[in-house]
């Protein structure tokens, strides 16, 4: 059940109906207190974070499951923007299991995104030294080494995440940011034309919206910045992927070359407007 529950609401709320159905069919007062326990919170605002509450203050659960609903948790309080109490259950997931990996890696991540970069590579190492070749924190932990210019780290990582998957979008992308921010978007140039001259397959969204952005700034000094980014901004973008933006495009102004002053322009107006 804490695993349904980080998936998403639909998988949970699919457990829950087979855990109903188990308990009219055996007629187990034990299973049917829970199942309505767990319908109750699914029709709440916050049907996960409920039901994941729920297991671990009356749920039978053992060590490595309650570090899983922890980790969860942190992971869905990350994405609604509530950086510090994700942070807590992260805290509590590693209590519970120092080598659940999935948490040193989040916790890691969660730094990462607050600027608090030795604290982000000090939890990701933690995790890789668990799960050596796992791409997301070899990027994140390679990401997290650009930012500091540690650039021969970084490197090391991103092509270890290379190595790991190849075919992966976002390690394509976070190695180039890195031949771009140490030797300059000219020598760059045809790599990131072919990285953004088609469409994201499979179909992505959110990928579809970030390339689109870079796509103008990079590659087109003749396009408008100010329509490109309203143009990001209008689909409303969750706050993870305007936290990232804004760390490439401060990354990008730090440059010498002319696309400095197009992602000044850029970072510019998506701080205005996140702070409408």
């Amino acid at each position: 059940m804490v695993h349904a529950a980080g998936q998403d609401t639909a998988v949970l709320r699919q457990w829950v109906e087979t855990l109903e159905q188990a308990a009219q069919d055996t007629a187990d007062a034990a299973l049917l207190d829970w199942s309505t326990r767990l319908r109750d919170a699914l029709v709440g605002d916050e049907p996960v974070l409920a039901c994941l509450a729920g297991l671990l203050a009356h749920g039978p659960l053992g060590t490595a499951a309650r570090s899983w609903a922890h980790t969860y948790r942190g992971r869905l309080l990350y994405h609604s923007e509530r950086d510090e109490e994700a942070l807590i259950e992260f805290d509590r997931a590693l209590a519970h299991d120092v080598r659940n990996a999935h948490a040193w890696a989040r916790r890691g991540e969660t730094h990462r995104q607050a600027g608090r970069y030795d604290q982000a590579v000090t939890d990701l190492t933690a995790a890789l030294a668990l799960d050596p070749t796992h791409a997301w924190t070899l990027v994140a932990r390679g990401q997290a080494h650009r930012q500091v210019g540690h650039y021969e780290q970084a490197r090391e990582d991103l092509e270890r995440a290379v190595e790991a998957d190849p075919e992966d979008l976002d390690i394509t992308f976070e190695k180039l940011m890195l031949d771009t921010v140490e030797g300059g978007l000219e020598a760059c140039a045809e790599q990131w034309s072919r990285l953004l001259a088609f469409p994201v397959s499979p179909p992505d969204e959110v990928a579809t919206r970030f390339l689109g952005l870079f796509r103008v700034l990079l590659l087109e000094p003749e396009g408008g910045v100010a329509e490109a980014t309203e143009e990001f901004l209008f689909a409303n973008p969750e706050h993870e992927e305007i936290t990232d933006v804004l760390a490439y495009l401060a990354e990008l102004a730090a440059m010498g070359d002319g696309i400095a002053d197009r992602a000044r322009q850029c970072r510019r107006l998506i701080v205005e407007r996140a702070s409408e």
